[in-house]
């Protein structure tokens, strides 16, 4: 065999192999985006069967939660001042249908998170504390900044906002909440925190998918997340994303006179 017949064989067989890797390749490339497009399509069903089901609580549950609250508050407000056993009970009712309320307000922010639809972040937040306010009895005070950011972290932090408010207004039993989103030092600060019943963060933090799914979204948007809770002490929560902001923004952050301490 010549060693032109060598030659050619090698060029084959360099053909074959690159012809065989390109393929891995293809086949590689093809199974990811079936999964991301299976991903996607599994994570819209599951929007999908949430709202529905926030639609069916917010029209039956929720309605009829509301009409009892009020037949029970005229009902004790026609009765003798008097304080009786009767009376009493009537006040426990009413007050247990006003806790279901409060919870179901709560599920409702979780099932069905209203997205930012082109609002700012800070807008966002201002909006759903003003409807909040309204509906519960809960003293809510914040301070927001308006910060140019990305749509994609916006939308995160927002996610981030309503499940930590959700789980206050469900698990907490607070008095109070209080929510900070501003720039400082080089970091966008977001701080949830609320004077509840907290919880013993050993036993929740493996088992509750929506404390995963906060850290998760911090993650994504390359910051980080922290949780201190305890029995009886209230809950904090804050996110830190290292942030570069415009000259503008700096320039307006300096004459700020506001100073946040940030947990170390």
């Amino acid at each position: 065999m010549l060693p032109a017949d060598f030659s050619n064989i090698e060029q084959k067989f360099q053909q074959l192999e690159r012809v065989i890797i390109e393929q891995k390749q293809a086949a590689r490339r093809l199974a990811r985006e079936k999964a991301e497009s299976q991903e996607t399509l599994i994570q819209e069903m599951v929007s999908q069967e949430r709202q529905r089901l926030a639609r069916e609580l917010h029209d039956s549950v929720s309605q009829q939660l509301f009409a009892a609250s009020m037949m029970m508050s005229a009902i004790n407000e026609n009765r003798e001042s008097a304080p009786s056993i009767e009376t009493k009970q009537l006040a426990m009712v009413e007050e247990m249908i006003q806790q279901s309320q409060l919870e179901m307000r709560a599920l409702l922010l979780h099932l069905r998170p209203v997205p930012l639809n082109g609002k700012s972040l800070k807008e966002g937040i201002d909006d759903l504390l003003v409807e909040l306010t309204q509906k519960v009895p809960l003293a809510i005070h914040w301070t927001t900044e308006e910060i140019c950011m990305d749509r994609a972290m916006e939308d995160h932090l927002f996610r981030i906002v309503q499940e930590s408010i959700s789980n206050t207004l469900r698990h907490a039993k607070a008095n109070r909440l209080d929510v900070l989103n501003v720039w400082r030092d080089g970091f966008i600060i977001l701080r949830i925190s609320d004077d509840g019943v907290g919880f013993d963060q050993e036993q929740t933090k493996m088992g509750s998918y929506g404390l995963q799914n906060m850290h998760e979204r911090a993650i994504e948007i390359g910051g980080t997340l922290k949780i201190i809770s305890l029995p009886s002490q209230g809950t904090k929560l804050e996110v830190k994303v290292p942030f570069v902001k415009q000259h503008s923004d700096q320039t307006q952050m300096e004459k700020s006179e506001e100073k946040v301490e940030t947990n170390e």
